[in-house]
């Protein structure tokens, strides 16, 4: 997984994913956090091994946490 966001994020696959397909994803960033449900997503592009997707729904809380996460890695934070 690479280019995540609060929206979405790319995957990489040893399977091909074909656009418009819908998934649920837990996103497992490492172990010092437990994995991220997202109840819902859709593929909005694929090429080969690699696709996009499109968070649709996930619980608030979930989307809290990812929030916090990400804001803990943007560059120049102490």
């Amino acid at each position: 997984m690479s280019s995540l966001s609060n929206k979405g994020c790319t995957v990489r696959s040893d399977e091909n994913v074909q656009p418009r397909t819908f998934l649920v994803l837990h996103i497992h960033l490492s172990e010092q956090y437990s994995p991220i449900e997202i109840k819902l997503a859709v593929v909005r592009w694929s090429t080969g091994k690699e696709f996009g997707v499109e968070f649709l729904e996930m619980a608030s809380q979930e989307r809290q946490r990812l929030h916090h996460i990400l804001k803990s890695l943007e560059p120049g934070l102490p």
